[in-house]
């Protein structure tokens, strides 16, 4: 009787181990990423940016700033310098925010900008990301090796890989930066609606119709 209290005591210890674990995992790939939780307001935001990102090493007319406004997107979007060590480097952090409420609706961490090496230096960098996020996400839709090719060659200015049902992504893109386009690699959270909208746009994107040949 008392071998059989034991057995039930370690059943329920696994179990509810398990519960926490996952609520854990859950609270910080679905609800945000690590400091920032969506639906934020951005004046909720600009005192954590303060907090966590450093000075930009630039300056413009003597002001290092912690953060810039994302003049592209001109809804109150803002880039926080150098927020959080991934892979021993401090990485930018797109903080996107709707522009009628200004709340949060996905982070997009800033893995590594590349303007003129090699691509098989990106794609090296890609696996070692990809390697992470499969330890800890799901993987739903891979990036294949025509996929790759096609964003390399300049034919597709986007490509991603979904995660746990597009709440998480992996994702190469051509960002303009003056009159040049640099190849850049996110990893991006997304809230529940944008990560709807990206599975749906990632099947579409999959699949050809008879005129596509």
């Amino acid at each position: 009787m008392k071998q059989n209290k034991s057995i039930v005591v370690v059943v329920l210890t696994i179990f509810f181990s398990f519960i926490l674990l996952s609520g854990t995992v859950s609270a910080q790939s679905f609800s945000g990423y690590k400091d920032f939780r969506f639906d934020m307001k951005r004046n909720d935001i600009i005192p954590i940016v303060n907090r966590i990102c450093k000075e930009d090493s630039y300056s413009y007319n003597n002001i290092y700033k912690k953060y810039y406004e994302l003049t592209k997107t001109k809804d109150g979007s803002i880039e926080g310098n150098e927020c959080y060590k991934i892979f021993g480097k401090d990485r930018d952090v797109y903080l996107m925010l709707y522009s009628d409420t200004k709340d949060l609706y996905q982070i997009k961490v800033v893995m590594d900008p590349y303007f003129h090496k090699k691509p098989n230096e990106l794609i090296e960098h890609y696996r070692r990301v990809n390697k992470i996020l499969r330890q800890k996400y799901r993987l739903d839709i891979p990036l294949n090796e025509e996929m790759y090719k096609r964003f390399i060659e300049g034919e597709s200015e986007t490509i991603y890989e979904i995660y746990n049902d597009g709440k998480v992504v992996l994702s190469f893109e051509y960002e303009k930066i003056g009159r040049y386009k640099n190849k850049t690699l996110f990893v991006i959270y997304n809230n529940n609606h944008l990560a709807k909208n990206s599975v749906d746009f990632a099947k579409k994107s999959m699949s050809a119709e008879s005129d596509d040949f």
